[in-house]
């Protein structure tokens, strides 16, 4: 029969490990910033400040590319939109590159499908989309809220 721990028990010992740890790592951050090396500004880098008109999908891209900016902008970053024909903002949180060559507008629905839409890109490609968020509204399913023939802009 296997030994059985009291759940206090058990916890004090996670809890005397968990302050150890602790007290250690508090010592190495405390030793690092007494050895704090300078920035050599010969050898900065410097990046533009971003606004939110870099977070627009532009469909005329290929469909890899739209798919990675889509990838890149998902949750706990800014997110990737388009406007619908409504003028209404729309965010796009997943999607998939369209496998087959498609041919027509950018940023037309050209497909609506059980779980997708399917929306032209440049390169004479597609991508379809699954998760997406109307403004005010909650994420749901492409297929709820877009219609076939719609140009996203």
């Amino acid at each position: 029969m296997p030994l059985r721990i009291p759940v206090k028990v058990r916890f004090m010992k996670v809890l005397y490990w968990l302050t150890n740890i602790a007290v250690q790592m508090w010592g190495c951050v405390l030793s690092m910033s007494r050895n704090l090396v300078g920035t050599n500004p010969t050898q900065a880098t410097y990046v533009a400040l971003r606004k939110p008109s870099d977070e627009r999908i532009d469909w005329n891209l290929s469909s890899k590319q739209v798919y990675n900016f889509i990838r890149a902008q998902t949750h706990s970053y800014p997110d990737a939109f388009c406007l619908m024909p409504s003028g209404e903002t729309l965010r796009i949180w997943k999607a998939k590159v369209f496998p087959h060559v498609y041919y027509g507008s950018p940023g037309q629905v050209v497909m609506v499908k059980k779980d997708h839409v399917v929306v032209t890109c440049g390169n004479d490609s597609a991508i379809s989309l699954y998760v997406v968020q109307l403004d005010g509204q909650d994420e749901q399913d492409a297929v709820k809220e877009l219609k076939f023939g719609q140009r996203l802009q």
